[in-house]
């Protein structure tokens, strides 16, 4: 199909998705989804569920996991103003300070929360809410969007790829995009709702052509991810250390016993946005149309597209908000330090696998590099 024309109204919708924390997304298609028919995104699923299904007492406070399960865009004040918002149970910001009147960290312990289960460093609760009067810098909304500005209209390809729509250069807009052949190409005009915005969400991740999905109705069936290109350590970060139960066999993690840091770790993915997981794993995400909307959101001269000049960082950085019948012969510990680079690692085979763990910590090539047993 031929790159439709948007405005800047459903151009704000799609920027929204990178907005949204890796577990916010996972919520919003279970949730219209249903866990039956929801996507399965590599590793994350599962990671969510073992996040809902862990007891509450592992958690410091009951806040804690509902903030892990229901995390924050930075950005989500911004994507309440959306036309459409698909994420519209998250709450407006709330602050909450500790509920000692005379507590001595009182002045540093204001902070941006939503739940009122967390604790002062003076160990009462923080349940007394304060208001925070808004930003008198503010745009109106009136002259901008909210993302993009107002003014303005964009092109996007099949592929998601974004860039402005420049009167009477419809035909450079295709070659750009790299469509030659137009022989019997028509216009269409398309309302979309929320059934649609969400179809399109759940295309941005699985498949390579998620425009033509959505218009033609086509519903993607036996998504194959690709795999993402995975880094030997060589950096001196911090190490965690984990020790992994592996198949040799088969060349797989059965499970890793680690302590708290590494399971903080974990379930942090989950609130990281899908824009700054692009940003870390240098837009190789292998989802879907992801990298495709990602690059070409750097490529746009955001003072002149975008709601502000410091709204592409924001889009594209986003910050984060404040056993099995086997032979025990065929069974083999083995200690992992985990730094940055396989952190990256692990982050990337969330996205694509559902062995993140085998395919992050590259145990098939850990295990060729081990020396062979004596049977």
């Amino acid at each position: 199909m031929s790159s439709p024309e948007v405005d800047s109204d459903f151009a704000d919708v799609l920027l929204s998705f990178l907005t949204l924390p890796l577990g916010t997304i996972m919520k919003i298609l279970e949730k219209h989804y249903g866990d039956e028919t929801a996507p399965v995104i590599g590793s994350l699923n599962s990671l969510r569920k073992g996040l809902a299904d862990l007891n509450d007492v592992h958690f410091w406070t009951k806040g804690g996991k509902l903030m892990l399960l229901n995390p924050i865009s930075s950005l989500a004040d911004e994507c309440c103003k959306l036309k459409l918002n698909i994420d519209h149970d998250t709450q407006p910001a709330k602050y909450f300070t500790c509920e000692d009147l005379h507590c001595n960290w009182r002045g540093s312990s204001g902070v941006r929360m939503y739940y009122d289960t967390a604790r002062c460093q003076c160990g009462k609760l923080m349940n007394r809410q304060i208001g925070i009067r808004e930003s008198i810098s503010e745009a109106p909304n009136n002259d901008h969007g909210v993302f993009a500005k107002i003014t303005v209209s964009f092109a996007i390809s099949d592929d998601l790829q974004v860039a402005p729509n420049v009167t009477g250069s419809i035909i450079q807009i295709l070659r750009n995009f790299g469509i030659t052949d137009i022989d019997g190409a028509e216009q269409i005009s398309l309302t979309l709702g929320l059934n649609e915005i969400m179809d399109l969400l759940k295309g941005l991740l699985v498949s390579k052509t998620p425009l033509t999905d959505l218009i033609l109705n086509k519903r993607q069936t036996d998504v194959k991810f690709e795999s993402s290109t995975l880094k030997e350590s060589t950096s001196n970060s911090k190490k965690m250390v984990i020790k992994a139960i592996v198949q040799k066999s088969t060349k797989k993690l059965l499970f890793a016993i680690a302590k708290e840091n590494f399971i903080d770790f974990l379930f942090s993915l989950l609130t990281i946005p899908l824009g700054g997981v692009a940003s870390l794993v240098g837009s190789n995400t292998c989802l879907g149309s992801v990298d495709n909307l990602y690059r070409s959101i750097s490529n746009l001269n955001g003072e002149e597209y975008l709601k502000t000049k410091d709204m592409e960082s924001m889009l594209l950085k986003p910050e984060l908000p404040p056993m099995l019948k086997i032979p025990l012969l065929d069974i083999k510990e083995i200690e992992f330090e985990i730094g940055l680079e396989e952190a990256l690692n692990i982050l990337g085979a969330s996205l694509t696998s559902t062995c993140a763990l085998t395919n992050g910590l590259m145990i098939k090539r850990v295990l060729m590099k081990q020396p062979k047993e004596e049977q």
